[in-house]
């Protein structure tokens, strides 16, 4: 086996699976032994723990740059990390680690709480696999095990009905999304005779039309249901509404985006023989899934449902920036929906876990219900309104950054597609203040009589992973070239990989 397999398998992978089986067996032997808030704390500590000591083993671990190789790694498969692989984790470690500190403070009251950092972990080793798996079928079962960890997660607070009904549809949904999928990885396996996906892609090119595309689209359409791509999105709102505002940040912030990363992956690895091709799916895709998510969130008067919807828009950006890297070769294209990616988890997140705290405390979901609350609530106001300028792509915050480099890409093809693509990617962020300034309008309106009842400071848990994800949402908007370092890096492995 050789190093970066075995590092990623024995450093990264065994101790986030392993760390939920400790996590959840400590957590409830000492619920039941000094109750359940105690042992949920013990859970919690041991999920910061090993998270962040396997972020510190990936930041330490600096030789996978370019061109990871593929090795067996026993019931994990095979593991073929990259700086794809390592940007993704760059992402995914930071979020979980801000995500299970807000859930101490925000989660202190619910039961069961060992079993909530149990999935939580879970979910981490699931992410983590998708993006260093190697083989067809390593990417499809981390990719379940990330699904199946969510759907337990969404519908966590199994107490109320609305919970058990997203979650349900997120199952069925999804598990429509994984039959499609399954299907294009088995035509490539019948007619390959091999997992590996280098080894299907040198291959493929002597393989009749009809399988090549008939695998193409099952792939597109079953990974398009995870990365909630319009027409394939109806299990979202409902989903990151009703779960855990914790839980809502990581479907948002990065579940969805894992989502299109096994899209990305199989496109780059197996298909780029019709990159162009892909490119022009892309771009479709793209322009009706941020213009439908952004004139859907216009009507909502659930403050959830409006950023579940937006999150939707967002995944245009994303899309949008790889479909015209793909079609054009353009390097602002990648660096754009790759950096988006970025700034779009932490500015999701952000959202979600500031409006969180003040449904948490004004017991409300309503937007028109919340008058006043950012006055009474000043530091969750004024993070939810960083959020929100960001997402919209206001200048000084990160979200404008990334989505700048996309608009580029499109005007840089100096074609009349590419310049259509920009001006409606640009218009779709002047829409999408439509609904992000009247709900920044509520909050900071006159108080009401719901905003007057709001008592109680914040905890210091709920507050800290606010006030970094905001000062980061601040800085990348200054400094983008601190976010730029494993983006740049993960264009250049693209570019390997389809030769351009």
């Amino acid at each position: 086996m050789q190093t970066p397999e075995l590092f990623w398998a024995m450093g990264m992978l065994l101790p986030l699976f392993l760390g939920a089986v400790l996590s959840y067996v400590s957590g409830k032997i000492t619920s039941r032994i000094k109750g359940d808030r105690t042992g949920g704390l013990v859970a919690a500590a041991i999920t910061l723990a090993v998270t962040a000591g396997v972020y510190i083993l990936s930041l330490a671990y600096p030789h996978i740059s370019i061109g990871g190789s593929a090795g067996p790694v026993g019931w994990l498969g095979t593991l073929e990390p990259d700086a794809l692989s390592l940007f993704m984790v760059k992402v995914i470690f930071p979020l979980i680690i801000l995500v299970a500190i807000y859930s101490i403070g925000y989660m202190r009251d619910d039961l069961g709480t060992d079993k909530y950092y149990a999935l939580l972990l879970i979910m981490t080793g699931g992410m983590v696999g998708v993006a260093c798996a190697g083989d067809i079928v390593s990417l499809y079962v981390f990719f379940e095990i990330l699904s199946i960890s969510s759907y337990c997660l969404v519908s966590f607070r199994k107490e109320s009905w609305e919970p058990i009904e997203a979650g349900f549809k997120y199952v069925i949904t999804n598990a429509l999304g994984s039959t499609l999928a399954i299907l294009g990885l088995s035509l490539l396996y019948l007619y390959s005779g091999s997992l590996s996906m280098s080894e299907i892609a040198a291959q493929i090119s002597g393989w009749p039309e009809l399988p090549v595309m008939a695998a193409l689209v099952l792939v597109i359409t079953g990974f398009g249901v995870k990365a909630a791509m319009v027409p394939l999105h109806s299990w979202l709102p409902d989903a990151h509404s009703a779960a855990p505002s914790g839980i809502s940040a990581l479907l948002s912030g990065i579940v969805i985006q894992v989502g299109f990363f096994a899209m990305l992956r199989l496109i780059l690895t197996v298909f780029s023989i019709q990159i162009q091709m892909v490119g022009l799916i892309l771009i479709v895709f793209a322009a009706i899934t941020m213009t439908y998510g952004n004139y859907i969130a216009i009507a909502q008067s659930d403050i959830k449902r409006m950023l579940a919807y937006s999150s939707v828009a967002q995944m245009g950006y994303i899309i949008l920036g790889f479909g015209v890297g793909f079609y054009f070769q353009s390097v602002n294209g990648f660096t754009g929906g790759l950096f988006h990616i970025e700034t779009h988890a932490f500015m999701k997140a952000l959202a979600f876990l500031s409006v969180g705290y003040i449904i948490e405390k004004a017991g409300t979901r309503r937007i028109a219900e919340l008058k006043g609350v950012g006055r009474v609530m000043p530091l969750a106001g004024i993070a939810f309104t960083i959020a929100a300028l960001g997402l919209a792509g206001i200048p000084a915050f990160s979200g404008f950054m990334s989505k700048l480099m996309i608009y580029k890409s499109g005007f840089q093809a100096g074609t009349a597609l590419g310049i259509v693509l920009s001006s409606v990617a640009i218009a779709n962020s002047i829409i999408s203040l439509g609904y992000y300034m009247p709900a920044i309008h509520t909050l900071f309106s006159p108080v009401e009589a719901t905003a007057l009842k709001l008592k109680g400071s914040a905890s210091p848990a709920v507050m800290l992973p606010v006030v970094i994800m905001a000062l980061v949402t601040l800085v990348l908007g200054w400094y983008p070239e601190l976010g730029l370092g494993p983006v740049n890096a993960a264009v250049t492995e693209i570019f390997r990989i389809i030769g351009g």
